[in-house]
């Protein structure tokens, strides 16, 4: 019985491959080993120095495929390099250490046990336990390999498998109401093999999924792991009626969330302008794709999840302001994947880091209000208008508007080019933000200014009244400019004629024009 250590940083690796290139490639031919327990310490310098190519010529023809046509249980130089070759690189391990080595010697079997330690920047140090054989092949003595000596689990057909962890995207919320979420879409999915009738599962779902029965068909076809998905749905498009039909067929179940995320806005076209959507990465041409793609990756690594032609981003409004903060960073998992698709170890795990959250200082009560006193007071189909409502203290906006306004989730959902037309060409122009994007004169609102500013400085108190003998039918001209040549300016709209005093509190109920651009001159 011996015991050996050996241990070879992998980055020295290729010195030692010079030698393992002067191998044959065939049977159990590298340099005669007079002992097992000598084969099973060449395999392991020869693993440990990351020489595949040599440690295979050590192997046993049992385990070999020195052919061009798969066998099973079997393995060729190139799939024995690659393998180790790609696992390692997928977890960073930099070197490799076989230690505490014990050998059972017999005259035509010899079995070792040890322990393997790979140094892995991303888990650490990584220790198992294995044990393998050697046995006497045409008088030498060979190593008996299957994939359980790259990791104790892993058996034939295994595989080692990165697998991304989406970041969650963060929400949009107002005192607590979502605003805008992330939502698992509704899969409908079959069992294959809970259906008896085939024909008869068929004919029972394919109306209720508004889908022809040779779709049903080509989508069972494609079942993986006893599921086949038959059709999906946004939150809002199956009726509890039509679920309470589809679960009432053996075979079918439904899924909320495992096959899929949509970005929804639950209050539709409120706060539209303010929100935005998200939606593919816009690009007209292949060069402002690849800076579109270079802008957003700005800062931010592969393992973070990079941007690609295929993520979803914010388009407008906060979700396109905000998109680095909303979007997060993924997460990764490493892991042995069976022949079945199951998760036998997991080797690796770093958790997504989800996007952050945005509370707004909107009151959502006082915005759906405001939204319904615009639906009623504005009307026509060019007729438009923007409010915005801040708290005169702190400045925050507690509602705001631009009417008409457009449910973001035709966006969302990729909206159609009929209804894309509809919006471009409605006279009210529902798509422009007014509250941003239009340019109007501040009219009336200086007035609530100029009036603070008179009563703050002194120079007239709530009750000064203007002089009611200088108005002439709801006109007055001013007289100490020297001759005056503009229109005379209006005292207040004459369809609401002012009783008693014009002081400041009814000078700012009805607008009045003469108290508040005359006396605060």
């Amino acid at each position: 019985m011996r015991r050996n250590s050996w241990t070879i940083p992998i980055r020295i690796a290729a010195f030692l491959l010079c030698a393992a290139l002067l191998l044959p490639c065939f049977g159990c031919v590298s340099a005669p080993q007079r002992t097992g327990s000598a084969a099973i310490e060449a395999f392991l310098s020869l693993m440990a120095a990351g020489d595949y190519r040599g440690a295979y010529a050590l192997l046993a023809s049992s385990s070999r495929n020195d052919t061009d046509t798969p066998r099973t249980n079997r393995v060729t130089e190139q799939e024995f390099i690659d393998r180790y070759t790609n696992i390692f690189d997928a977890l960073e391990i930099t070197a490799v250490e076989y230690k505490n080595l014990s050998v059972t010697s017999g005259t035509i079997l010899c079995k070792g046990t040890f322990d393997a330690v790979y140094t892995s920047e991303l888990a650490g140090e990584m220790e198992n336990s294995f044990s393998l054989l050697a046995t006497r092949e045409d008088g030498e003595w060979c190593i008996e390999w299957d994939p359980s000596l790259i990791f104790p689990e892993m058996e034939w057909g295994d595989t080692v498998r990165v697998a991304t962890i989406s970041a969650e995207r963060g929400e949009i919320l107002s005192d607590g109401s979502l605003l805008a979420a992330t939502v698992g879409i509704i899969s409908v999915y079959a069992a294959p093999s809970k259906i008896e009738d085939t024909s008869l599962f068929i004919s029972q779902a394919s109306p209720l999924l508004n889908k022809t029965p040779e779709e049903i068909e080509t989508a069972l076809s494609k079942a993986y792991n006893d599921v086949a998905v038959l059709e999906q749905y946004y939150s809002d498009e199956l009726s509890d009626s039509v679920t309470e039909q589809l679960l009432s067929i053996e075979g079918i179940g439904i899924d909320y969330g495992n096959y899929g995320v949509q970005r929804e806005y639950p209050y539709g076209a409120t706060l539209a302008h303010l929100i935005g959507y998200v939606g593919a990465v816009s690009a007209a041409t292949q060069e402002e794709l690849e800076e579109e793609l270079a802008a957003l990756n700005e800062g931010r690594t592969e393992r973070d999840g990079l941007y690609n032609s295929d993520s979803t981003v914010g388009r407008l409004g906060l979700e396109k302001q905000f998109e680095q903060e909303l979007r997060g960073k993924d997460g990764e998992m490493i892991y042995i994947r069976t022949a079945e698709g199951t998760n036998r170890r997991t080797l690796y795990r770093a958790d997504a880091t989800d996007g952050y959250d945005i509370e707004l200082t909107i009151d959502i009560h006082l915005q759906q209000r405001l939204e319904e006193v615009m639906d009623l007071v504005l009307f026509g189909d060019s007729t438009a208008g923007a409010v915005v409502v801040m708290n005169p203290i702190t400045g925050a906006v507690d509602a705001m508007t631009s009417y008409p306004s457009y449910d973001l989730n035709l966006f969302a959902r990729g909206i159609s080019s009929k209804d894309y037309s509809a919006l471009l060409n409605d006279a009210a122009k529902p798509l422009i933000n007014r509250v941003t994007q239009g340019l109007y004169p501040p009219g009336s609102t200086m007035k609530a200014f100029t009036g603070a500013a008179a009563l703050e400085l002194g120079i007239l108190d709530t009750e000064y009244a203007f002089d009611e003998k200088l108005i002439d039918e709801d006109y007055w001209t001013p007289t100490e400019y020297g001759a005056w040549i503009w229109t005379p300016i209006k005292r207040t709209h004459v369809k609401y004629p002012i009783s008693g005093p014009l002081n400041m509190r009814k000078a700012l109920i009805h607008s009045d024009n003469v108290y508040l651009q005359t006396q605060l001159s």
